[in-house]
């Protein structure tokens, strides 16, 4: 049974995240509710790159083996951040 909140892909990706941002190639990211998550397909990253360019080649790995999808966040509900990375269910909630 996964724990709330405790999911391995998640936290690998976060890592992931937290290195973009240690060498400067994201400003920022943040995964809301992520104490709540059981699994990858309900997790929304959301992402602001130092440039207002597309940053989906620091993500190539990420979108094609855990089908994912990077795209513009313009509705601003659950973050002010530019960028969503969103997981398909069929490949992520393993």
């Amino acid at each position: 049974m996964k724990q709330i909140g405790n999911v391995d892909t998640i936290q690998l990706i976060k890592d992931y995240l937290e290195s973009l941002k240690i060498a400067g190639k994201i400003n920022d990211w943040e995964l809301p509710y992520e104490h709540l998550l059981t699994r990858l397909s309900a997790a929304l990253f959301f992402i602001d790159n130092v440039d207002d360019n597309n940053p989906s080649h620091l993500f190539e790995g990420i979108l094609v083996s855990l089908e994912a999808s990077l795209r513009k966040h313009d509705s601003h509900q659950l973050s002010e951040m530019l960028w969503e990375l969103r997981f398909l269910p069929q490949f992520s909630d393993n």
